[in-house]
């Protein structure tokens, strides 16, 4: 019973609590430009961000990607914004 108990509470630590992003990130997309803040992809972070269960914020991961697929190649955003954003993610990524 204990075990089953315990595999229960495990499976539901990541429905409760989400990915908490860092307060001085939060701040910082306050400073970002309009013409980019207004871009889909800052709507979809602003979701993620907002979202309070990890299997939530899984399933908005997908939006996210996608806006940001279109963020990268919008012609409205500047070159130099897209290499940083690509190098933020490229950084990131790596194990």
């Amino acid at each position: 019973m204990s075990s089953k108990w315990r595999s229960l509470q495990h499976r539901h630590q990541y429905t409760y609590t989400s990915i908490v992003f860092p307060k001085h990130d939060l701040e910082e997309l306050s400073h970002v430009p309009t013409e980019i803040n207004s871009s889909n992809f800052f709507s979809q972070l602003n979701n993620l961000i907002s979202l309070t269960s990890t299997y939530a914020q899984v399933i908005a991961a997908k939006d996210l990607a996608s806006a940001f697929v279109q963020f990268l190649s919008s012609p409205a955003i500047p070159d130099d914004a897209v290499l940083v954003a690509m190098k933020l993610y490229l950084e990131n990524s790596l194990p």
